[in-house]
Parts: structure tokens; sequence; C-alpha cells
């Protein structure tokens, strides 16, 4: 961005300088204001002369923005003493270019022939040099702008990993509920989310997952109450569905079927506690 800006600042100085040349040529040349035509050379290198002495003045002027725009938050006080900074600057431009100009012209220093040249100057380059001051401000301001974005977006990219991560600590440090399926002097945790249905058998019930089945010695009503919270659901006096297993209810035959395409039996109260759960659980 800094060699952006510098190289547009060189082009605009050196596209001025053109054009300042062309057109005093055009105005000397055209309204006879010298006995002989004056060369656009000539003119460039006086105009180059000039526009060396803005530029001098420039880097303290670029150097006051600068600080301005670093140190403090725009305001009205901030915009009041760039535009003070920027007339200064003008003025002392002018009257360094007017004393140079009269000293190649080899003229005696009078308080008239000062006060031609500062006028000449003042209304021939005042409003330019103006504008080209406070080209430089909007310039440096844009820099620190793009500076002060580019610092939020990487603050708000590193805030945006640092809860992402947090996010997936919590998510592994987190406990999956599960059953616990004691074989003998072993115990075999089976994550809740892992089970697709639970089959009633005598005093015990069969544990479903999907390539396993396990037995617990446990009442199926004692695990209805148990898993209720867990999304399952009792369709049948011997059945307990996790509904996220659920691939599809057919309440004409009385029939659900799994994802794994088996098919169980819904009894009355299953279809009614079913459609209740499927409501509230529905967008």
């Amino acid at each position: 961005m800094a060699k952006r800006s510098s190289l547009l600042i060189l082009l605009i100085i050196l596209g001025l300088i053109l054009f300042d040349a062309v057109q005093q040529r055009y105005y000397i040349n055209t309204f006879k204001l010298t006995p002989e035509p004056v060369l656009l050379g000539h003119l460039l290198k006086s105009q180059s002369i000039n526009w060396f002495i803005w530029g001098l003045m420039g880097l303290p002027f670029g150097i006051f923005v600068w600080h301005q725009l670093k140190n403090t938050n725009l305001g009205l006080r901030s915009y009041t003493l760039i535009f003070i900074a920027a007339t200064l600057s003008v003025l002392v431009s002018v009257a360094l270019i007017s004393l140079i100009s009269m000293w190649r012209q080899n003229l005696e220093l009078n308080i008239s022939i000062i006060s031609e040249f500062l006028v000449f100057f003042t209304f021939q380059k005042g409003l330019t040099y103006f504008m080209a001051y406070v080209t430089i401000a909007i310039l440096l301001n844009t820099y620190f702008q793009t500076v002060k974005v580019k610092a939020q977006k990487a603050e708000i990219v590193s805030l945006t990993r640092t809860s992402e991560e947090l996010v997936k600590n919590l998510q592994s440090k987190k406990e999956k509920p599960f059953l616990s399926i004691k074989t003998g002097n072993k115990i075999t945790p089976i994550a809740l989310c892992d089970i697709i249905w639970i089959q009633a058998d005598d005093y015990c019930v069969r544990i479903h997952t999907e390539h396993h089945f396990y037995t617990l010695r446990k009442s199926m009503k004692a695990l209805e109450a148990q898993l209720k919270p867990f999304r399952f659901i009792r369709v049948h006096r011997g059945a307990l569905l996790n509904l996220q297993y659920v691939d599809q209810i057919n309440f004409e035959s009385s029939t659900v079927r799994l994802q794994n395409e088996r098919e169980l039996p819904i009894s009355r109260s299953g279809i009614k506690t079913l459609k209740t759960r499927i409501k509230e659980s529905s967008l």
C-alpha cells in the first residue's frame, strides 16, 4: 500500500508539472507575453524547481499528517490542524518560489517586487499546491484505514480460530452418555448414539447396535424412563427406539422401519406417543 501511494503521488506530481508547463507555454506564446517563443523544456525546468520546493515542504507536512493519523482518532481538531498545516506549507512554498524566481532573474529585492511575485505565485500555484497537499493527506488516511481494517480482519480471524478451537476442545472433553454392559468381570461402555433400538428379552433387554447386540440385565420400564431424555421412545412393549435411526413410519400398517431396514411393530399407545414426540421435534 505504501509503495502504491508513493507511486501515485509521484505520477500526480509529474502530471501537474507537465500540465503547468504546457499551460504556461500556451499563455505566453498565444498572448505574446515575451518577445521570443518560450520552449517547453525551459518551462519544464522552471516548474520542476518549483515542485521540488513544494516537495521539500511536503516532507514536514507529510510527517505531521502521519503523526496526526497515527496517534489520534480523527476528529474536527485533527482535520483543522491538517488544514492549517496545508495552508502554512503552501504559503512557505510560495514565498520560497518567489524568492528563487527573483534571484534567477537578477531582480533587486524590494517590497513592491516581492509583493508582486507573492501575489502572482499565490494565484498561480496556491490552489494547486493546496490540493496536492490535501491529496497527500487523503492517501495517508487511506493507508492508515487499510492498515486498521487489515488488523481488525486479522483479529477477527484469530478470534474465530480461537473460538473454533475452544468448541472443539469442549466437544472432545464433553462425555458422551453411555450404557455400561457388564459381562462377567468386564464392563463394555456403549454410547447411546450408537444404539439403534432395544429389545425386551424376558427379565433382560437386548441392546442392538449396527454390528452387534448386547444383553443387559435391566427392565424395559426402568430403561425407558432413563433414556427418555435422549430421544428414545417405546413404540411397543418389546421395543424401545432411538429416534435418530428411524427411516420411515407407516401408521396404516402400524410399523416402523429403521435405517438398517429392520421393521418393528407399533402398538396403539406407541403410535400416539410417537406422533406426539414427532410433533414436538419437528420444525
